[in-house]
C-alpha cells in the first residue's frame, strides 16, 4: 500500500489539529494558574510598598509647598486657630473622594500594566514553544517520508 501526498497532508492535519487542541488546553490551564499565583504572590506587597511611597512623596513635594504658598498670600496670618482647624477639616472632606479615586485609579493601572507585563511574556513562551514543536513535526514528517521512499510507498 503506498501513502499519496493527499495522505500525507491529511496525516499532518491530524497532527495539527490534536497539536492545537492540546496547546490550547494546556495553554489556558497554565495561564490561569501561573497569573492567578503570581498576582496574589505580588499583589500585596507591592501595592502596599508602591502606594505609600510614591502617595506620601508626590503629595508632599507637590501639594504642600504650593498649598502653603497660596495659603500664605492669600489670607491673612491674623485669623485663629479655631479657623484653621475648620479650614483644614473642610479641604480634607472635600478632598478626601478625589483622592480615593486616584488610589482606585493607580491601583488599577499598576494592575492592568502587570496583567499586560505577564501576558507578553507568556505570548513569548507559547511562540518559542510553537516554533519548537513545528520545527520537530517537519523533521518528523521528513523522516516519515524518507522511510515510505526507502520502502518505495511514495511515488517519487
Amino acid at each position: 500500500m503506498a501513502l499519496t501526498a493527499a495522505d500525507l497532508n491529511a496525516i499532518g492535519k491530524l497532527f495539527d489539529e490534536s497539536f492545537d487542541r492540546k496547546f490550547d488546553e494546556k495553554f489556558a490551564e497554565n495561564f490561569d494558574k501561573s497569573f492567578d499565583k503570581k498576582f496574589a504572590e505580588n499583589f500585596d506587597k507591592s501595592f502596599d510598598k508602591k502606594f505609600a511611597e510614591s502617595f506620601d512623596k508626590s503629595f508632599d513635594k507637590k501639594f504642600a509647598k504650593s498649598f502653603e504658598e497660596s495659603f500664605a498670600k492669600s489670607f491673612d496670618k491674623s485669623f485663629d486657630k479655631s479657623f484653621d482647624k475648620s479650614f483644614d477639616k473642610k479641604f480634607d472632606a472635600k478632598i478626601k473622594p478625589i483622592c480615593d479615586r486616584l488610589d482606585v485609579m493607580e491601583l488599577k493601572m499598576d494592575r492592568t500594566s502587570k496583567k499586560l507585563d505577564d501576558f507578553q511574556l507568556d505570548m513569548k513562551i507559547a511562540e518559542r514553544s510553537i516554533r519548537k514543536d513545528i520545527h520537530r513535526l517537519q523533521d518528523e514528517m521528513e523522516t516519515v517520508i524518507e522511510v515510505l521512499k526507502q520502502h518505495e510507498m511514495v511515488p517519487q
